[in-house]
């Protein structure tokens, strides 16, 4: 990470992550993981979840308001409406690596679990990177534009996720609400839906664009309501301040290049990367064979 902290870091609801966050992180927004807390929804509200009116006044909350203010009005709302507010429960454990710990794991069974984990998280990394390199993205809008741009710039992952957003941009309504000598404001929503409405501010000089949403700044990548913007101004590329670097497939190539411009001894971390991870597997894979051990013990000596 050459140094730098994350811009954002989600987690499930854990206060020790909260703190040690909060304590090591300090530029960093934490923010809770939306899946885990509809889960909480789901399995940890009872009668409650069958209700329909409960279900929107949660939903507004999770996803509906723009600004600090506006979620603690509804969110204390619903509390008392519900009356809620002595009503607790803790987070389970939930890892990424697949199993959930309890009092009775060992430090040596997470560590394996933990070594194979991050075997396959290599193993999908190095064929995400080949198909990146060698695939074009398909998709069944037309490609051209923006999203032709993104295309080619993007992971296959991540164009994904911009397609989506895309996609939602092409049934948006458009409002104009105010202006001034460089600024302009709209609105936008999706048709169908007005609540989904949020405030768009662009200058046209320099392209730059922000929303309400801040998903941009939350992601790093642009949101449909943006784009519904730029796309109303004829602007065909996405602007290079908002196509995020960590999100290309051009990411780890610069970082390496970074690294070997500061110090000639960093082009060999690749490849010593490598050779450690296949040598260590050569290790785990011959550690119960005495024969085995001998033999490389022997190498190593004589190489020496």
């Amino acid at each position: 990470m050459e140094n730098r902290t994350p811009t954002s870091i989600f987690t499930d609801q854990d206060q020790a992550m909260a703190n040690a966050i909060e304590q090591v992180l300090l530029n960093t927004r934490h923010r809770l993981c939306i899946w885990h807390l509809e889960q909480n929804a789901i399995t940890r509200f009872g009668a409650l979840k069958k209700d329909k009116e409960f279900k929107y006044a949660s939903n507004q909350c999770l996803k509906m308001c723009v600004t600090e203010q506006e979620f603690e009005a509804k969110w204390q709302a619903m509390m008392q409406k519900y009356e809620l507010t002595t009503h607790s429960w803790s987070e389970n454990t939930n890892h990424a690596i697949g199993f959930r710990a309890s009092k009775a794991t060992t430090l040596t069974k997470f560590n394996t679990i933990f070594k194979k984990t991050i075997n396959r998280w290599r193993s999908i990394e190095k064929y995400d990177e080949f198909t990146c390199s060698k695939l074009i993205a398909f998709t069944s809008l037309p490609l051209s534009g923006m999203l032709k741009h993104a295309a080619q710039v993007f992971t296959l992952s991540l164009f994904r996720d911009f397609e989506e957003e895309f996609g939602y941009s092409m049934a948006t309504t458009v409002q104009m609400i105010g202006r001034n000598e460089e600024c302009l404001l709209y609105q936008v929503a999706l048709e169908d839906k007005p609540w989904s409405a949020h405030q768009v501010n662009y200058i046209h000089e320099s392209h730059n664009v922000w929303c309400t949403c801040k998903n941009f700044e939350a992601s790093g990548w642009l949101c449909y309501h943006c784009i519904r913007i730029l796309h109303l101004h004829s602007v065909t590329r996405i602007p290079d301040k908002y196509v995020s670097k960590r999100w290309t497939k051009f990411a780890k190539t610069e970082a390496w290049d970074r690294l070997k411009n500061q110090d000639p001894t960093h082009q060999y971390i690749p490849w010593r990367q490598t050779m450690i991870r296949k040598y260590y597997n050569l290790i785990l894979k011959s550690q119960e064979n005495e024969e085995t051990r001998e033999f490389m013990e022997e190498s190593f000596t004589k190489q020496s």
